[in-house]
């Protein structure tokens, strides 16, 4: 199940990311879209706001703690190295676990780098 991050409701106009994928063996996976400018503290704050709002829906739902979470930024281009510098050597805090942030350019294709060897180096 794919989720658009703009249609969820929320309080106080927070910022989220633009897809949340449910997948049936508890990976979820936050996307960031972008098409050219690349502020790396706007796409951590929507990135960690997604993986809230998901956990709080499985939670929900299921009840299920052991959920696998990869975040992604899916860009254009990368021009600009500093930024995207930054995306990828900051980290998401949530639920005492430390998670990597991908880059990847538009047109990659998910389900290639969500795989169980990927679960293990993700964290």
């Amino acid at each position: 199940m794919i989720l658009k991050g703009e249609r969820l409701p929320r309080a106080d106009g927070q910022k989220i990311c633009d897809c949340i994928i449910f997948r049936n063996d508890m990976t979820v996976i936050l996307a960031e879209l972008k098409h050219h400018h690349l502020n790396p503290d706007s796409i951590h704050e929507k990135l960690l706001n997604g993986a809230r709002e998901a956990i709080g829906i499985i939670d929900r739902l299921t009840g299920e703690k052991n959920i696998h979470l990869f975040f992604i930024v899916l860009a254009k281009s990368y021009r600009n190295h500093s930024a995207h510098q930054r995306i990828f050597q900051k980290r998401i805090k949530i639920a005492g676990r430390q998670y990597l942030i991908m880059t990847r350019e538009c047109g990659y294709d998910i389900s290639k780098t969500i795989t169980p060897s990927e679960r293990s180096r993700a964290r």
